[in-house]
């Protein structure tokens, strides 16, 4: 036999048979070895160390630099914002140009990868900003702010504080006279508030400017310098706004009418005029200040009666809290205006009758009063001002008091500046009007109750050749009525009188004397007058003037009668008068109008 027969892998199984079982035990095929463990990936750590600013601007670069342990690595990438991937080649550094690089906030992870598996660093970020930081706006950005209302100015973006030097601003009051204060940096790096060191005492006007010109924001890029932006002018004054200004919202026109609902707290209300409204026509609305926002009521006018512009709103708030809501629409044809009313109930509003046809033109002015029981009263002008006429709601219908009122039946004259006051028992009506055979206006007075209508008194006039205009009239339930008025002077000055009705219950019934409440105004005289009775029975005063100091604005003033004389005048605002109350506690509101921004203000 062969020995490559010997080598057939059979032949061992057959000596096996030949010579026993036993012997054929050595012969048995060894147990297979075990695998060797697999190799396991590396645990790799993953680093990065960042070379440059965090805030990277003009003329700076950032680098990162990724380093890995613990073995090799198939791969290396950059994620960028957590989605943008760049495959790095070694030694693993990536470089940021500031000059090039889009802007903006950048966050980095390194991710390593090694048999299958990944491994991310912790995150590295950079802001890239190669823009200059302004000055965005000033605060407060309305008037009449409250005396403890800082200064300050908003920038565009964080600056960088230790750029800023110990006194980078400059205050100064209305005399140019040095105002220390501090100037305080937010933590945020964004507005610079300047801190007067002293309280600040009403009427005062703050002159501030930004006069460091090197600040720069955190990647360094210097502030830019824009002359027009950088001084602001504030005013703070003896009252300061009570809630926001409603025409500070956007499509409202003009916010011409306010009216405070005493009990059981203040609450302000305001009509206005918007500007287009649903149907592309001026609207009326109504709105309620609920402590932190104004609070739109529903729509007055119903949608077909959209047809016209609504004119001068009036709104007035009822002892019960319900509120009457007036204002006039100017006829297209003719051009004549009537008068409509609706009582909102807390839910809805309800139209108080038909419209009061005046027979005049737009400009023809009315008032409205409420009587005790929640009823409003007007008075407006007639038959293209020459005469006037009263209605009252009698709680369901418009019933007429005096029509074709006038105090010179005789000659075509204008009935002007009617005002109207009510208390639960009788209407009293107040204005300007040329009496028989005499050149220059005077106040008239008529009393309507129980249904008759009579003079009130004589007819008022304070100063030879005077010219009565701009009247007001006010009753407290229980006191005579009291009427105010100016009167322009030949002199081309103007003054304010008060008469307060006498009556000793004998036989004297009749106007006191006139009482000058301020001194001769030249040129341009006072205007807009208003009155009110306190719960003393005693009169309050309101108007308003041009300033006496340049740049000449219209300030709102007021004057009070306490016990046996008038105290001294008060300053309101520099501002246009609307209107002037006083509250449940006696404490005086007021409704001014600076521009456009018209308001509620009391007392700081």
């Amino acid at each position: 036999m062969s020995s490559h027969a010997l080598s057939r892998p059979w032949m061992p199984l057959l000596l096996c048979t030949a010579l026993g079982l036993t012997a054929c035990d050595s012969l048995k095929s060894a147990p297979d070895a075990p695998d060797a463990p697999a190799e396991l990936p590396p645990e790799l750590g993953v680093t990065v160390r960042a070379t440059g600013p965090a805030f990277c601007g003009e003329g700076s670069t950032w680098t990162l630099t990724v380093a890995v342990s613990g073995g090799t690595p198939k791969k290396v990438e950059l994620v960028t914002n957590g989605s943008s991937v760049t495959t790095l080649a070694s030694p693993y550094v990536h470089t940021v140009n500031c000059a090039t690089h889009a802007e903006g906030g950048f966050t980095f992870v390194a991710r390593a990868t090694a048999g299958g598996r990944s491994f991310d660093s912790p995150s590295a970020s950079v802001v890239v900003d190669r823009q200059q930081p302004r000055v965005a706006s000033w605060r407060p950005g309305h008037s009449l702010p409250t005396a403890d209302t800082p200064v300050e100015i908003v920038f565009s973006e964080p600056l960088l504080p230790e750029s800023l030097q110990a006194s980078p601003t400059v205050l100064r009051d209305g005399d140019g006279i040095p105002v220390e204060h501090q100037a305080v940096l937010s933590e945020d790096g964004k507005v610079l508030r300047l801190v007067p060191t002293a309280p600040l005492r009403p009427p005062v006007t703050l002159h501030a400017e930004l006069s460091q010109r090197d600040m720069t924001d955190r990647a360094g890029n210097l502030l830019e310098w824009d002359l027009s932006s950088f001084e602001r002018e504030l005013s703070y004054w003896p009252f300061a706004r009570a809630v926001p200004s409603m025409s500070e919202t956007p499509t409202v026109a003009s916010c011409c009418a306010f009216a405070l609902q005493a009990s059981p707290r203040e609450v302000p209300f305001v009509a206005f005029i918007e500007e287009g409204g649903r149907d592309g026509i001026d609207e009326p609305g109504v709105a309620r200040w609920n402590g932190e926002a104004w609070e739109r009521l529903p729509a007055p006018r119903e949608p077909e009666a959209r047809t016209r512009k609504a004119l001068n709103p009036q709104l007035m708030s009822s002892p019960e809290g319900n509120l009457v809501l007036a204002w006039g629409e100017q006829d297209d044809l003719f051009g004549l205006m009537d008068i409509h009313v609706m009582r909102y109930d807390g839910t809805s509003w309800t139209r108080l009758g038909e419209p009061q046809d005046t027979g005049s033109s737009s400009s023809a002015r009315f008032r409205m009063a409420l009587a005790p029981d929640g009823h409003p009263v007007l008075v407006y002008q007639m038959r293209f001002e020459q005469e006037l006429g009263v209605v009252r709601w009698n709680g369901t219908a418009w019933e007429s008091l005096g029509y074709l009122l006038t105090a010179n039946p005789e000659g075509n004259t204008l009935a002007a500046f009617p005002a109207i006051a009510v208390d639960a028992s009788r209407v009293v009506v107040a204005w300007s009007e040329k009496p028989v055979d005499q050149a220059l206006p005077h106040v008239f007075v008529m009393e309507f109750r129980d249904g008759r209508g009579s003079p009130l008194g004589r007819p008022l006039l304070a100063t030879e050749g005077g010219n009565a205009t701009d009247v007001a009239i006010a009753l407290d339930g229980v006191a005579g009525p009291a009427v105010a008025w100016t009167e322009r002077l030949s002199s081309g000055g103007s003054l304010i009188f008060v008469s307060r009705w006498k009556d000793d219950g004998l036989s004297y019934n009749d106007w006191g004397p006139p009482e000058q409440v301020h001194e001769e105004t030249p040129f341009y005289g006072p205007s807009n007058v208003r009155l009110v009775m306190d719960a003393n029975h005693e009169p309050w005063v309101a108007w308003e003037r041009w300033g006496s100091t340049p740049p000449l604005n219209r300030e709102s003033v007021f004057r009070r009668y306490r016990a046996t004389e008038w105290e001294p005048l008060q300053l309101i605002a520099g501002s246009s008068l609307h209107e002037f109350w006083l509250d449940a506690h006696g404490v005086p509101w007021a409704a001014v109008e600076s521009g456009s921004d018209a308001t509620l203000v009391r007392p700081q």
